[in-house]
């Protein structure tokens, strides 16, 4: 009987065996060829059959998969098993760059709207823009409009309360004095100061004969050739030249100074303390004026000012 029952086994099991296994899935046996040296080609061995294949790691159908590391060219770590609630490393915030710490300011100002034309309104907080002090001297364009300036300023300098507001005020006198209106002029006005520097006195003459005869009205060149005059101790034709500058400009301290101190060395005392007087009296801040006034007066008249 047992004999007959395993040939009835062994008839059951052959497609099985022909396949090469077999897996009884309510016994939990399973059938697999066994190749040994010396046994039957076909042996039936009796095990608890494999359990079912895992998932892939990694694998959650009731999750979503994680985000591959791509920065070190592999998959991210499987998913943890239930439990307490863990950060993934890709869930790790990265580390938060520290700001740069900027300077401390005052409150910022708020930048005032412009105008139709774009350009910014004034306000209260802004500061003003420094104003010069000095006379603002439009540059004249005819000859009548230099005289006008002229005179504006030399009623400025005689009223002057200090001597830095009539230095300010001579300064813009002496740059009109250079502006003759002819740039012919001006170049040889120029040329002859730098000759004159150079000690070149006799080229400085020649030059400013060229500037008199061109602009015979123009009272700066001729009070340039005084002085070159006076440095070669032509006192007449220096004196000459004086006169001339004070018949076109009787204001001009420079030429006023100038007579006065040639006629003082020349023992012309009398005419000497009146173009002192003229001159004090045009730039009562000239250098030496006023002492001047006063040792003339006490020579001439036995008093001062």
């Amino acid at each position: 009987m047992r004999t007959r029952l395993i040939l009835i086994a062994t008839l059951a099991l052959l497609p099985a065996l022909t396949a090469g296994s077999i897996v009884v899935s309510g016994a939990g046996l399973a059938a697999q060829p066994q190749h040994s040296v010396g046994q039957p080609v076909w042996a039936i061995q009796l095990r608890p059959a494999d359990p079912a294949p895992a998932p892939p790691a990694g694998r959650d159908d009731s999750a979503p998969l994680p985000t591959p590391d791509i920065r070190r060219g592999r998959d991210a770590a499987p998913v943890p098993p239930p439990g307490p609630p863990q950060r993934s490393p890709e869930a790790v915030p990265a580390p938060k760059k520290e700001a740069t710490p900027q300077p401390k300011s005052g409150p910022q100002q708020a930048t005032p709207k412009g105008d139709r034309n774009g350009h910014p309104k004034a306000t209260a907080k802004q500061p003003h823009e420094k104003i010069s002090k000095g006379l603002a001297v439009v540059q004249p364009r005819t000859a009548k409009e230099r005289e006008k300036a002229l005179t504006d300023l030399y009623a400025h300098l005689a009223t002057a309360d200090d001597e830095a507001k009539a230095k300010s005020v001579a300064r813009s006198i002496e740059r009109l004095w250079l502006s003759s209106g002819s740039d012919t002029v001006n170049l040889l006005m120029q040329r002859a100061m730098e000759a004159s520097h150079a000690k070149n006195n006799e080229l400085a003459l020649k030059l400013l004969d060229a500037a008199v005869g061109l602009s015979p009205d123009y009272a700066e060149a001729w009070n340039r050739r005084a002085y070159v005059f006076f440095l070669e101790n032509n006192v007449e034709r220096a004196l000459g030249d004086l006169r001339r500058v004070l018949a076109l400009d009787p204001n001009h301290y420079k030429a006023l100074d100038g007579l006065a101190n040639i006629l003082k060395d020349i023992g012309r005392k009398k005419d000497a303390l009146k173009a002192a007087r003229q001159l004090y009296d045009v730039h009562p801040f000239s250098d030496g004026a006023k002492q001047m006034v006063d040792d003339l007066a006490r020579e001439v008249e036995g008093r001062g000012i």
